[in-house]
């Protein structure tokens, strides 16, 4: 990470001292350390947009087709279940993603087992 990385963690600190929560995701929206880190905090307020940038994290980490990333996805896909389950209290929504997620990579026999053994 670079300079402009440091100066993006140190004005995140700020925001997130002062609980100025929508200034926070902004700034770090682009960042799936950084969104990860605060998720604690913005969570329940931008679970819609915690559940974009997670998918599309969840879709590069499967792009890269080895087994450290799809076990990875997994870890994100947790999160995304937790939004749905716990905060929309929809879990067909859920349903709906794991088997799109399924379908469309259907040949991948790794991130099928690696779904499988985390009882998703």
């Amino acid at each position: 990470f670079g300079d402009k990385y440091l100066k993006l963690k140190e004005l995140a600190k700020i925001y997130s001292f002062k609980d100025d929560f929508i200034k926070l995701f902004e700034l770090i929206k682009d960042s799936i350390v950084l969104l990860e880190h605060y998720e604690v905090k913005l969570l329940k307020e931008f679970p819609k947009e915690y559940v974009q940038k997670y998918t599309s994290h969840i879709n590069k980490l499967i792009e890269q087709k080895s087994r450290t990333s799809y076990q990875n996805a997994i870890h994100y896909m947790k999160k995304i279940k937790y939004i749905y389950d716990e905060l929309f209290k929809d879990n067909e929504k859920w349903s709906i993603y794991l088997n799109n997620i399924k379908g469309s990579n259907s040949k991948l026999r790794a991130l099928l087992e690696e779904i499988k053994m985390a009882k998703l």
